[in-house]
């Protein structure tokens, strides 16, 4: 087959008057008759083309390609438009500038597939190069001339770059020329959407070149220019109750500005937060500024640390029956808790980080346990006592699991009374008010400490009730063991042989032998001493007098008591003497 190539170079002509007038399109018009290789024209057949655009030789690189699927009329006629076939290129990215020639492969398949066959090669002469019109002005579809000067209203602009930033009308690209940047006011330049780095404007509201860095706009103003961004850093992170300490790196002739959380502001250039605390955590900006304008800000972060939880080991647990129990310390809720043991022999902590874990220890053994809350800020620490009791049996010997000292007991009647004076406390001087100070306290005859030991210490009423009213209390005496009632004295008087009438008289020596019965040697080990007594500082009537609290009150400045006295068989019971007397202790069993 064979192309009427006569009617493609007429062709060429009519195009190339037509585009003397009018924008040239992307694409030219060809068109043939289909012959068959004998010269008959085919008429109403079925054909593929397939064009082929070569660079600079009839056998030059093929820069472009496309194939059509066409149907000839009567008289064997097809039309196409180069440029509009099915391809895989583009067109309009052929360079028609560089000066080389283009040649046109024509190939056809009479049946319509893709069995190509070439047709032939013409070069493409002055039409196809109007083309080259898209790059220059008066020939643009997307520029507009007026005279000798063009105009272009809408999209981007490059100039050296084919891919012009979405932020800039014109993106110019050039080591060796300037630009006049656009005019607008500052309200303008605000206006612009996501500027991009480097985006240049003359300000006519401050006369400034505006340039567009990544933290904002920067003016240069004549010989002015506004100072560069500070960098912003601290010390953290810091513990609370620390110093926290804010730095901007150094530029002269500038004033700084610092801002931050709970209402922080500074105008140093190293400012310092005394104390800080756990409200001071955030961020905190800076910014310096010269007569030209501020610069852009810059931020640091704060971590304030929390300190640990204040530790609570719990409540003492004096005279544990059996040899386990539950510990109580506080949750650590900043910081880590741990168990550990100071003092106290054989002890087991079944969990050192569960603060209700479970204790066991020795029978007769004291412990004190120690309970840590630590972070990385710091550490605090509380402390618990803990004993388990023996069991015990009146008669045997009392152990205070407080102090350890030791007490004789005696069963008498249906009670067990300890058989010795109290001698727990601190000793202060006679001349000193025991106070409410949770020490207990005690007084020893003449301030000697040995008389302690041998007739046990003194105490006014309120620190012997422990700072409260309640008739039975524990007061200063071991645990399972409280400051006996009046009542309890009635009772072991009358067990001891007093009537009831008698018992109950008060202010008076009553009773008949009782008093005999209840001093040292007598019959029933109660084993009274005769300590005599201390008022304000001073000690008197030892050997002579023994004074014993109870717990029950008579009006609020004096409470119930008894005496012994040599040479005398009989009890006092008195309620005449003040709270602030001090007198012996002895404590019955629960």
């Amino acid at each position: 087959m064979k192309l009427n190539t006569q009617i493609l170079s007429f062709l060429f002509l009519i195009v190339l008057s037509f585009n003397s007038y009018a924008q040239v399109p992307q694409g030219f018009n060809y068109q043939a008759i289909a012959r068959d290789n004998t010269g008959n024209v085919l008429p109403n057949q079925s054909i593929s083309i397939k064009i082929s655009i070569l660079d600079s030789s009839s056998s030059g690189q093929i820069i472009y390609s496309e194939t059509y699927f066409k149907t000839t009329n009567d008289f064997g006629l097809f039309t196409l438009t180069i440029g509009n076939g099915v391809t895989s290129g583009d067109f309009s990215l052929i360079d028609w500038s560089t000066g080389k020639e283009k040649w046109v492969k024509i190939e056809m398949d009479a049946s319509g597939g893709s069995n190509y066959t070439l047709m032939g090669t013409s070069q493409l002469l002055s039409v196809p190069f109007a083309m080259f019109a898209l790059n220059a002005s008066n020939g643009s579809s997307q520029w507009n001339s007026v005279g000798n000067g063009i105009f272009y209203n809408s999209g981007n602009v490059g100039i050296g770059t084919n891919i012009p930033d979405s932020s800039a009308a014109l993106e110019v690209n050039s080591v060796t020329q300037g630009f006049l940047p656009p005019v607008m006011t500052e309200q303008q330049r605000n206006a612009i959407i996501s500027p991009a780095v480097g985006l240049v404007i003359f300000n006519s509201t401050s006369g400034c070149i505006n340039v567009f860095k990544s933290t904002g706009w920067w003016k240069i103003c004549g010989n002015c220019i506004t100072p560069n961004k500070p960098s912003a850093s601290n010390n953290g992170p810091v513990c609370e109750g620390d110093s926290l300490m804010l730095f901007a790196s150094a530029t002269a002739g500038v004033s700084y500005s610092w801002s931050g959380p709970n209402g922080f502001s500074s105008t140093l250039q190293n400012p310092v937060i005394q104390n800080v605390l756990l409200v001071d955590s955030g961020i905190y900006t800076v910014s310096v500024s010269n007569s030209c304008g501020a610069s852009a800000p810059d931020s640091t972060i704060v971590d304030v640390n929390p300190l640990p939880n204040i530790a609570n080991a719990g409540n003492d647990q004096i005279g544990v029956i059996g040899n386990t129990t539950t510990l109580s310390a506080n949750t650590a809720i900043n910081g880590n808790g741990i168990w550990s043991i100071a003092s106290g022999l054989g002890g087991i902590i079944a969990n050192l980080n569960n603060p209700v874990s479970f204790f066991s220890g020795v029978i007769g053994n004291i412990y004190e346990l120690v309970w840590t809350i630590s972070n990385t800020c710091a550490s605090t620490s509380d402390t618990v006592e803990i004993s388990f009791a023996v069991v015990f049996n009146c008669g045997d010997t009392l152990i205070d699991m407080r102090d350890g000292k030791k007490y004789a007991t005696v069963q008498i009647g249906t009670q067990c009374w300890m058989a010795e004076n109290l001698n727990y406390g601190a000793m202060i001087n006679g001349s000193n008010n025991q106070t409410n100070n949770s020490v207990a306290e005690k007084y020893c005859y003449n301030n000697d400490t040995c008389n302690c030991d041998t007739f046990g210490g003194m105490y006014q009423w309120n620190e012997t009730m422990q700072y409260t009213t309640t008739q039975g209390t524990q007061g200063v005496c071991p645990l399972g063991w409280h400051v006996p009632t009046d009542y309890e004295f009635i009772v072991l008087e009358i067990y001891l042989g007093m009537t009831s009438s008698q018992a109950n008289v008060a202010n008076s020596w009553r009773g008949t032998n009782q008093g005999t019965k209840l001093k040292l040697g007598g019959s029933s080990g109660y084993n009274a001493l005769l300590c005599g007594r201390m008022t304000y500082g001073s000690s008197c009537v030892l050997h002579q007098y023994e004074y014993m609290w109870t717990s029950s009150e008579y009006v609020s400045t004096l409470a119930w008591r008894r005496c012994l006295r040599t040479n005398d068989a009989t009890v006092g019971r008195w309620n005449t003497f003040p709270k602030d007397y001090s007198f012996s202790i002895r404590c019955v069993k629960n």
